[in-house]
């Protein structure tokens, strides 16, 4: 993982200021969830962080280095989407395996890998179901241990404000407790 800043970055489509001023530090290695009503910038927000978008004004750094220019490709930050990507015919543990086989993990350290995302995102006791036998909030877990698995150093960021729908308590603070109290943005 790493340190993400974003430094008084604003993002405007034409004439609407979409984001007017985001000044935020997720350390490395925590957990935050972006809360807010529809259309107020976290979406776009990600696709910033994701390299999708390009910020209007402002930085966005990784660990120290400004990477507004860096490509989406090569920023190594994985969204997980409304829709999961998750294929129906393949159990929850052969999703989360996808990735890892195309990146020809060995076999050993690929099963490693899916236990401690399963665990994380609290998934392990789905690992034989199939996605459609899922809830939304369920699928949206699986994808995010995809993403996980995968192993890459880059952070994860999963639309919070969809599909978690399950009714399940999930031990994911927005913030750290010492920082509950510092603005967001």
């Amino acid at each position: 993982m790493a340190k993400v800043e974003f430094r008084h970055v604003v993002k405007r489509f034409g004439d609407l200021e979409v984001i007017p001023d985001l000044n935020l530090t997720i350390e490395d290695g925590e957990f935050v969830a972006l809360l807010g009503p529809s259309g107020c910038g976290k979406s776009t927000s990600l696709f910033i962080l994701a390299g999708i978008y390009q910020p209007s004004s402002g930085e966005l750094l990784f660990d120290g280095r400004v990477v507004n220019e860096v490509e989406a490709k090569d920023r190594n930050v994985g969204i997980v989407f409304q829709s999961y990507a998750l294929y129906p015919h393949m159990t929850v543990r052969d999703n989360v395996l996808f990735p890892l086989r195309f990146k020809r993990v060995p076999r050993e350290e690929a099963r490693t890998r899916v236990a401690a995302a399963a665990n994380l995102v609290q998934v392990t006791e789905l690992l034989d179901r199939r996605p459609g036998e899922l809830s939304g909030g369920q699928q949206q877990r699986v994808a995010l241990a995809a993403e996980k698995a995968r192993g890459d150093d880059g952070p994860r960021y999963p639309r919070p404000d969809r599909g978690d729908d399950d009714g399940r308590p999930h031990h994911l603070p927005a913030r750290r407790p010492d920082r509950a109290d510092r603005p967001a943005g």
